[in-house]
């Protein structure tokens, strides 16, 4: 009777492993094959004689030193290997010969049709390994590091491990919330906020982006749009789609629906550094790619769990006035480190329900920031004259129209009160209750 190791057993991994050795060695495929039989599987007999038990222990020794040779070959030529063409910082493109070649020899496994039970994870492991993101660093061959982590089939947690060895970040956490900007194009930015593992190893990304029309003028040329998508860990990169909101009036009824105006996928390499490239299809025809920095300095960012917490920074995120007004809200950035607070505004103009994309209003508001403290006093600002995506023009500028506090309730609540002295929305004061959108962050 032959039974074939099932998967999640010891037999089944231990197989898969020493095949994974054979395979890496180059034999000729007929022993392969003969390889194949004998690792995936095993003969049980109903009775044995002593000679034969005898013999089958004296071969289970022999196949354990045997074991242990290959073992500690596959180690020298992983360090040998490593030694001879993976020098510290030199990077593997895909397309490459040595790189194809370490990704072949784990399609060898995948294919291979006695481990068919593992198939689907390791070629789930070829495909997050060949992701275009660009050139991706080896500091050790492919199949050392699968053989060195112990890869089995269904061990998500071990493929994740293994690509963030590639990207070297996950942007799957709190810490990215926050204000982000182009130097080069002052004046306009996001405001992003990454809701982390909801489900857990997949987090949403929302953002907030301030900017102009392609014409410059006044406040009636401010323009802004949200992003919204998922950010996965282990994946550099979340797929985004743009939203457009009109209709609306500032800070009243009634709630704004969204447009699906383009797409855009946001990436990030650091804490404080990232990019986004974007692609209306609202029939503009504008695409492009932003290099993002961070405004403020960052809190709670790490490129490796586990991950610091701040009751101060745990506040930054999103919040709106509710069902009523929703399509308009705030997005709040604390950074106790240097004792500053960040607002922004996306709203509307007075009675702009009927003015389509030209009743969009965006204000942006700055205070001082005691550690502990929940009120912040601070200047609301209104930035006009620029251009989409473009450099300050000679006649952008931003002034103060008006003053504000913001008081945190709660991690979950807030009020937000304003007068304006200047500005489109000249004269209007009030305060607004507000909510936190989505589930409280760690630390808060």
């Amino acid at each position: 009777m032959t039974v074939a190791a099932s998967p999640g057993q010891g037999h089944f991994v231990t197989r898969s492993r020493q095949l994974q050795r054979i395979l890496d060695r180059g034999i000729d495929a007929a022993h392969v094959k003969r390889s194949i039989h004998r690792i995936a599987f095993r003969r049980r007999r109903p009775s044995m004689s002593s000679y034969k038990l005898w013999k089958r222990g004296r071969s289970k020794a022999l196949g354990q030193r045997a074991e242990a040779s290959f073992a500690q070959q596959q180690r020298k030529d992983c360090h040998r290997e490593q030694e001879r063409e993976h020098e510290p910082g030199v990077a593997l493109a895909p397309g490459s010969g040595q790189f194809v070649i370490q990704l072949e020899r784990v399609l060898q496994i995948a294919r291979g049709p006695k481990v068919a039970i593992g198939a689907i994870d390791l070629r789930r492991l070829a495909r997050v390994a060949t992701v275009a993101v660009g050139v991706m660093p080896f500091d050790k061959p492919l199949v050392c590091l699968l053989d060195g982590r112990g890869i089995s089939p269904g061990d998500a947690d071990a493929i994740n491990y293994f690509y963030s060895r590639q990207t070297g970040f996950d942007p799957n956490q709190h810490g990215l919330t926050g204000s982000w900007y182009e130097p080069a194009t002052s004046g306009q930015g996001f405001a992003l906020e990454i809701y982390p593992n909801v489900p857990p190893r997949t987090g949403l990304a929302f953002g907030s982006w301030f900017t102009f029309d392609a014409i410059a003028g006044g406040p009636e040329r401010q323009r802004w749009y949200t992003l919204q998508g998922s950010v996965v860990t282990g994946q550099p990169s979340a797929f985004l789609t743009i939203y457009r909101n009109t209709g609306g009036n500032f800070n009243a009824p009634p709630a704004t629906g969204v447009e699906a105006v383009g797409t855009a996928t946001l990436s990030f390499n650091a804490c404080s550094s990232g990019q986004l490239t974007y692609n209306f299809t609202d029939g503009t025809g504008r695409a492009g790619t932003i290099p993002l920095t961070r405004l403020l300095p960052n809190v709670t960012c790490s490129a490796k769990a586990p991950r610091a917490t701040n009751a101060d920074f745990a506040l930054s995120g999103s919040w709106y006035a509710g069902a009523a007004t929703s399509g308009q809200g705030f997005m709040a950035e604390v950074a106790p480190s240097i004792g500053a607070f960040v607002l922004s505004w996306f709203t509307y103009a007075p009675n702009g329900a009927a003015s389509g994309a030209a009743g969009q209003r965006w204000y942006t508001a700055q205070g001082a920031f005691t550690p502990g403290l929940r009120t912040i006093a601070v200047t609301i600002y209104e930035t006009t004259s620029g251009t989409f995506d473009a450099s300050p023009s000679a006649g952008q500028g931003t002034v103060a129209v008006g003053t504000g506090t913001m008081r945190f309730l709660s991690c979950t609540a807030a009020t937000f009160s304003y007068n304006f002295t200047g500005g489109s929305s000249i004269g209007r004061s009030a305060t607004i209750p507000l909510s936190r959108v989505g589930a409280v962050p760690p630390g808060c």
